[in-house]
């Protein structure tokens, strides 16, 4: 009885404060934008981007480790030559995966966000962007997705975003020994510290699901 009250009161602390509990990972109503405290460094190496998530056809799903990603046992993989993103060259190759219709990348993984507008500066720190280059095979789709807002801001500018997409569809998509290179710029930004009520709500949470362990 007494962790079900427990529990009851850490719904009510949940419910009373939703929205701050959720606005790290949900987009802003008004304009459906992902929400940042600050950019942080608008030059990066690749090692900069360590958690970046890729994710192949919507099913497969790697790391960025700092130096590679490789999807299904190595039937794709993922690397970068070069000094930082504004220059050097990121390389997809499909080594096995059979038709490969979308890649997509996921910055929010890493802290960061692609940048690309050249110029002028949009958003706060961001210094100028780059358009993607894509070096491969012709027409290949590239769609930004997931404006980012600096949270002092009312409206996203419209020069960053969480995910790139690189679509292959119209073109029968990526066969297998297919590659494509591509630069793409990021930034490093600082996300929304996670709001004290979030905390509260998720340690109680953690420490029901200790008592229940206990009670067993």
């Amino acid at each position: 009885m007494k962790i079900q009250k427990s529990f009851f009161i850490a719904l009510i602390i949940g419910f009373l404060n939703i929205n701050s509990v959720f606005a790290v990972t949900l987009p802003a109503p008004l304009d459906s934008s992902f929400v940042i405290k600050e950019i942080k460094e608008h030059t990066m190496t690749a090692n900069d981007l360590v958690g970046m998530q890729i994710m192949v056809n919507g099913t497969s799903t790697a790391i960025w480790n700092g130096t590679s990603a490789d999807g299904d046992g190595n039937s794709w993989n993922l690397s970068y030559t070069g000094s930082d993103t504004m220059g050097g060259f990121w390389k997809f190759t499909n080594s096995g995966f059979g038709i490969i219709n979308t890649v997509k990348l996921d910055a929010f993984g890493a802290d960061s966000v692609f940048d690309n507008i050249p110029e002028p500066e949009l958003t706060d720190k961001s210094e100028r962007g780059a358009f993607v280059y894509v070096n491969g095979p012709d027409a290949v789709d590239i769609i930004f997705d997931g404006l980012v807002r600096l949270e002092t801001a009312a409206d996203p500018e419209g020069d960053i975003y969480r995910w790139i997409t690189f679509d292959f569809t119209d073109i029968g998509g990526l066969s297998e020994d297919e590659s494509f290179q591509f630069i793409a710029d990021t930034d490093k930004v600082s996300p929304i510290p996670l709001p004290p009520a979030a905390i509260l709500f998720l340690s109680g949470i953690v420490g029901l699901i200790g008592l229940k362990r206990r009670k067993v």
